[in-house]
């Protein structure tokens, strides 16, 4: 883990395909041990916009 902890992190998932999570920006910031080497991550992200529209 890196001594500074960033408040947001740019992360680019699609340059992550055929690495493992720990060669990965995530690798950087979380512990991917936990994961099996041939684990597959799914990321989905909910905008805030339109939903008190």
């Amino acid at each position: 883990m890196p001594e500074e902890i960033l408040v947001q992190v740019l992360l680019r998932p699609s340059q992550w395909i055929e690495k493992s999570l720990a060669q990965t920006e995530l690798g950087r910031w979380a512990d991917t041990s936990l994961f099996s080497p041939d684990a597959t991550v799914v990321f989905s992200y909910l905008s805030r916009r339109g939903m008190f529209s």
